[in-house]
């Protein structure tokens, strides 16, 4: 899925430099002209995926550790020939295929060790499944590194090339004795010889071409002087062209045996130029990330606008040239507001950090890291709109206000929730009054679209519309009163001024032109302003100190709830303690039944029956009075179960007739397995209930009941490796006096093996417990003495 923009925002936004330093720093033509067509990427796997191999080459930068390619062409032409039967390669075009191939050896050879690891995500993408180099070795056979055919590319071929540096010595020394022979005969010029044809031959005057025997091979423009070659020579230079001919044919013989093993390996050539292309353009984004310090911000699928410390990245660019740091941005829209209306004055930064957040934008989604704090989030777009800058146009007979108005039309017909929105100096160009009433209709228009965008103004009625309405924020290019300078920083939450007569004063215009402008526009527009400011700052602090009171009442909801929950906990235990006792009762009942009936017996030996059924008939009554109050009893702490809970495979439980709590595991029929602690257990639905173990309380805090703290997410778990000794005895006193204190039963002490020092202090530790009833060390498989089990 991509980005829908126009050429014209790009162009805008200035990413064309941005693409031209990318293709500059491919090494391949491929590479570099693919580099100018990817598509802004928006779908959020596949673009985390591409950013994270751009992460691992700015890495690779940093820790000197770069992988650099040399210059290779693209062969797809020659590999398409090479599909044709018999087809037989040129040696421009085998060379050229070497140089693709010598440049993924390059990369297989790089990523060994550690570093196939260290750089996963980079290394996958060049990875080809069964790779070999095979075809390398099929070049090389036949060329040497400099690119020449080797001389012994096969037997012929070496017959040749014997014979013809045996036949160009023989004419070297032919050639030299004629040389001088002739030398001082004042047959030839002051320069005796030269090189025609790729022959050497004797300079000679005209008039004394008849006196040595041979062919002439060329002549000077005037015709004075000739070149000729000795008869001698001649003959041998003719064998010579003989046995260049045939090295030719052997050559060739040689190119489409080549061709016809290259051939064979074509679809693996295909793939490593492919692969090649892609490596070499993720490098050039690495390289280009690199410069700008770029880093990868969490990424969302959902439409976000949160950048921390954010640059312009072609001002970074410039900061090695220029020396000038580039002041840096917090940018964040959250909640309802979507749309952040920027003021200030004229050269503050309000058009670069508009410009800034559209090209961070189009940066990342091309691939990029980015110039921000990684902690900024950025959400998946699907659209970006612009209108900066003058956009008059001759052609089409539109004004520059006229132009914008065109631009707007189109950003309100097709500007959706998922679009974002970056409008310079909204309205301008026209009456300011009508201007921005319409720039204020178009506002109105992308908030009930939900867009989100940034707008840069110097109209005051829209800095009070910003105020008033929901979804849109001020914000402000500050500016230092002291110095009359802008400080490029941005102030969200609060609308600037544009200092338009500070300005002015201090480039020195007419103190009359100040007095007058002054005169005209009068205090109540400054007053306005002012108040506007003052307003827009005390409504922040009042939105800060409503969020402060939302957070202490939802904070006090979830204590009144643990507080409920905690209660009707301690009401079933009450319960349970009443049950018991009941149950005690009828223990002791069944043992004065014992008594009872030695009594019933002697009375039948007397046959005092009157007595006897009277006995019984009270012991009776007693057992069932006591029978019910226990069933009584019962129901009450069945009924603390919400009857419409649904129970489910991970939920946390407790057993309705005690405090063990567990995790559920495995839910079948009527029945649940439940993890407690160490322990499967298998339990009816029934003797359960959901237990309420993650309430909404920070892992610092805790319920303080007469000094002694009960933790509703204490964990049975503890890991002391890496602690001091005095460090890892205060925390296991602390862990055993909270598993206590929370009725934990089963504990487990991770502490290592090392030495055995932490070890001996666990041991050490659990003597002093008489609350510990046993304990044992893990299985191998689970850690071995490197894990201690403790039961309560």
């Amino acid at each position: 899925m991509s980005l829908s923009i126009s050429a014209r925002s790009v162009e805008q936004l200035e990413f064309g430099q941005i693409l031209n330093l990318v293709q500059s720093y491919c090494k391949g033509t491929a590479a570099k002209n693919m580099a100018l067509e990817l598509p802004f990427q928006t779908n959020l796997e596949i673009l985390t995926q591409e950013l994270r191999q751009v992460l691992d080459v700015k890495m690779m930068i940093t820790q000197r550790e770069s992988l650099t390619y040399f210059e290779y062409e693209d062969v797809g032409d020659a590999l398409y020939m090479l599909s044709k039967s018999g087809y037989v390669l040129e040696v421009e075009d085998v060379l050229r295929i070497l140089h693709v191939l010598q440049n993924y050896q390059t990369f297989i050879d790089h990523f060994k060790g550690e570093r196939k690891a260290r750089y996963a995500n980079y290394f996958a993408l060049g990875e080809i499944a069964g790779y070999s180099a095979k075809p390398i070795s099929i070049i090389s056979r036949v060329f040497d590194e400099k690119g020449n055919v080797r001389s012994n590319a096969s037997p012929e071929l070496a017959k040749i090339f014997k014979k013809i540096e045996s036949i160009s010595r023989t004419i070297d020394r032919t050639f030299d004795d004629i040389l001088k022979r002739y030398k001082n005969s004042n047959f030839l010029s002051d320069s005796v010889e030269s090189v025609r044809n790729g022959r050497r031959v004797l300079i000679l005057p005209a008039e004394n071409k008849r006196r040595i025997e041979g062919v002439i091979q060329d002549q000077s423009s005037t015709g004075k002087t000739v070149y000729l070659e000795p008869q001698e020579t001649l003959t041998l230079n003719n064998e010579l062209n003989s046995l260049e001919s045939e090295k030719r044919a052997e050559v060739y013989r040689i190119l489409r045996a080549l061709s016809a093993e290259l051939a064979e390996h074509r679809e693996l050539i295909i793939e490593i130029q492919h692969r090649l292309v892609q490596l070499d353009i993720i490098r050039a984004k690495g390289v280009l990330s690199h410069r700008i310090d770029g880093a990868l911000p969490k990424l969302s699928d959902e439409v976000k606008l949160h950048l921390i410390d954010a640059r312009h990245p072609i001002l970074v660019l410039q900061e090695e040239s220029s020396q000038i740091k580039t002041v840096s941005f917090d940018l964040k829209l959250k909640g309802d507001n979507r749309l952040l209306l920027i003021s200030g004055p004229n050269a503050g930064g309000k058009s670069v950090t508009l410009k800034a957040c559209g090209l961070i934008h189009l940066m990342l989604y091309y691939g990029l890291l980015v110039p921000v704090h990684e902690d900024s989030e950025i959400g998946m777009f699907r659209q970006i709109y612009t209108d900066i800058g003058d956009q008059q146009s001759i052609d089409e007979g539109l004004s520059t206000y006229s132009s914008h108005l065109h631009n707007l039309r189109e950003i309100l017909e097709h500007a959706t929730d998922r679009t974002l929105v970056l409008l310079d100096e909204i309205g301008s160009g026209t009456d300011p009054k009508l201007g921005g009433a319409i720039a204020e209709g178009v506002l109105e228009s992308l908030l009930y679209k939900k867009v989100f965008g940034i707008v840069t103004t110097h109209y005051s009625q829209l800095k009070v519309y910003a105020f008033r309405k929901k979804g849109i924020v001020n914000g402000a290019m500050l500016f230092d009163k002291d110095n009359l300078a802008p400080t490029y920083r941005l102030k969200v939450g609060k609308p600037g001024s544009s200092y338009a007569f500070e300005v002015a004063k201090k480039v020195g215009l007419d103190d009359y032109v100040l007095r007058y402008a002054r005169k005209k526009v009068g205090k109540k527009e400054n007053q306005i302003e002012e108040l506007l400011i003052d307003l827009q700052e005390g409504k922040a602090i009042l939105d800060e100190q409503l969020s402060y009171v939302d957070r202490e009442r939802k904070q006090l909801d979830t204590l009144i709830k643990n507080y409920d929950d905690m209660s009707k906990q301690y009401e079933i235990k009450r319960k349970k303690l009443q049950i018991k006792a009941k149950e005690l009762e009828m223990k002791r009942a069944n043992d004065e039944n014992l008594e009872l009936q030695q009594l019933i017996n002697k009375l039948e030996k007397e046959k005092n029956l009157e007595k006897i059924r009277k006995l019984k008939d009270d012991a009776r009554s007693k057992r069932a009075r006591e029978s019910n109050d226990i069933i009584e009893l019962k129901q009450t702490v069945v009924a603390q179960k919400d009857e419409n809970e649904v129970i489910r495979v991970g939920d946390y439980v407790k057993m309705l007739d005690g405090d063990l709590s567990g995790e559920v595991l495995k839910i079948q029929n009527d029945k649940a397995t439940v993890l407690f602690g160490l322990m499967q257990m298998e339990v009816a639905i029934a003797d359960i209930r959901l237990a309420n173990t993650q309430l909404e309380i920070k892992t610092n805090k805790s319920i303080n009941i007469k000094g002694v703290a009960f933790e509703s997410n204490f964990s049975p778990k503890i890991d002391i490796r890496g602690y001091k000794i005095t460090d890892a005895e205060a925390t296991l006193e602390e862990f055993f006096d909270k598993a206590l204190l929370n009725n934990a039963r089963n504990l487990e002490i991770v502490h290592g093996k090392g030495k055995g020092a932490l070890r001996k202090l666990v041991l050490h530790k659990i003597k002093e417990y008489k609350d510990i009833s046993s304990y044992h060390h893990a299985a191998d498989e689970r850690g071995g003495d490197g894990v201690t089990y403790v039961v309560m």
